[in-house]
């Protein structure tokens, strides 16, 4: 635990580099080494953090016929995944359907817009606690179904890639078949010459093309963000290790189809000027993304009696997500990401100076970065440990949030989630 601890003090003081909390291959997402080190993301003014609330306004499945659209959901037929129009109609479907339960749990992104800003104002919370797990349940599973929808299109894709090629072989003459084998040799010999950097770089270039095909590239973030939001609001026993696992889905994939734009692929584009162009801002991750992951560790209780395995998998993963957090360029840290950060310190850290060091280092990330919002003190408060921290603590937890410097609250409302409840 004290070796754990020295950890996160060394990382903190660091400010959350790239080297914090280094885990196992096994727990990264599936993506190599060498890929996650060349990691792309868009700028900051291409990211979806300044829009406004996506909810308001939006189509929310009733509760009269939710369960019936939620097993219609990922039920067409096969063979027209590769339509681009059924490919929307199917995503239109499973949000509505997301938003319906979302509505249903307390204190969700949805839930949370006012009843007159939705299109259908008669659904409403019923504030039950098992329900509203079992609704999470049922939203994760969904992005897992449109996972598993767009694996299976990437197969055919290929399958189909693979017998087209074949068979333009097989139409060929004698001499155009020579030259070719002569030409896949050369281009044999020039992969041969790649390194192993290199090459895990171009890999992660055609996965990026081939999520970007008509029908393969799966949930769209707003899904991913509803499952997200309803883990932790719902206070699932098994929130931590779902929300992670999302997590690293999104990632990845964001990584492949980034790399794939930044090598100038004519398919891929920022923006949806163009009905012919990929969306990439339908797919980049939000704030919600990452500080419902961490709000998920600041919410969770010790299960199983085994409160030293509940706590090294709380802290890594929170830890860990602020890490991701920092290099991310898609989205800032805002008060949330700190608030809950400093939670899982209070919660899960002993009280000893370690824990004061680590609670301190992060508060001053945060003035750095002007996020010092009442939430953020709030977590201080009960974040403490040592006689260094009690002494320099009551200079600024005993202050009113008016009364502390301007420019260590510069940013909360700028970086604040859209929805405007002040939770992303």
């Amino acid at each position: 635990a004290m070796m754990m601890l020295s950890s996160i003090s060394i990382a903190v003081s660091r400010n959350c580099s790239r080297t914090t909390l280094k885990r196992s291959t096994a727990l990264l997402p599936r993506s190599t080494a060498a890929a996650a080190a060349t990691a792309r993301w868009i700028p900051v003014e291409h990211s979806q953090q300044n829009s406004k609330n996506p909810f308001v306004g939006a189509d929310i499945e009733p509760l009269e016929t939710l369960d019936i659209s939620t097993s219609n959901c990922y039920n067409n037929n096969p063979q027209n995944h590769d339509d681009t129009t059924t490919k929307a109609t199917i995503d239109q479907l499973v949000l509505k359907v997301m938003r319906g339960h979302s509505a249903l749990i307390e204190g969700s992104l949805v839930s949370r817009v006012p009843k007159r800003f939705r299109s259908n104002a008669d659904v409403g919370n019923d504030g039950n606690n098992d329900s509203s797990i079992k609704r999470a349940d049922i939203m994760y599973e969904l992005v897992q179904k449109g996972v598993q929808f767009a694996a299976e299109r990437r197969e055919e894709v290929l399958k189909m890639e693979h017998e087209t090629n074949e068979n333009e072989g097989e139409e060929e003459g004698e001499e155009e078949s020579e030259a070719a084998t002569t030409e896949d040799d050369d281009t044999a010999a020039t992969n041969s010459t790649l390194t192993e950097e290199e090459r895990a770089e171009h890999e992660l270039i055609q996965r990026g093309i081939l999520y970007a095909k008509p029908g393969c590239t799966g949930p769209t973030i707003e899904m991913y963000d509803l499952a997200l939001d309803a883990l932790a609001c719902s206070r699932h026993p098994k929130a931590v290790s779902l929300s992670e696992a999302l997590l690293d889905d999104l990632l990845e994939r964001y990584e492949a189809l980034s790399a794939a734009r930044d090598a100038h692929d004519d398919h891929l584009s920022s923006s949806s000027s163009d009905d012919d162009n990929f969306d990439l801002t339908l797919y980049t991750p939000t704030q919600a993304s990452f500080n419902a992951v961490l709000r998920c560790a600041a919410n969770a209780d010790a299960v199983d009696g085994n409160d030293e395995r509940r706590r090294d998998e709380v802290i890594m993963t929170a830890f860990f997500t602020l890490d991701r957090l920092f290099r991310a360029d898609c989205v800032y840290r805002n008060a949330a990401s700190y608030a809950y950060i400093l939670r899982v310190v209070s919660m899960w850290i002993p009280e000893s100076r370690s824990r004061g060091n680590v609670a301190r280092g992060l508060f001053e990330k945060a003035c750095e970065e002007g996020v010092v919002n009442e939430q953020v003190l709030e977590a201080l408060r009960g974040a403490g440990g040592g006689v260094d921290f009690e002494h320099w603590a009551p200079s600024v937890v005993d202050c009113d949030i008016k009364d502390l410097p301007q420019k260590w609250r510069r940013n909360v409302k700028r970086r604040r989630h859209p929805h405007g409840a002040g939770l992303y």
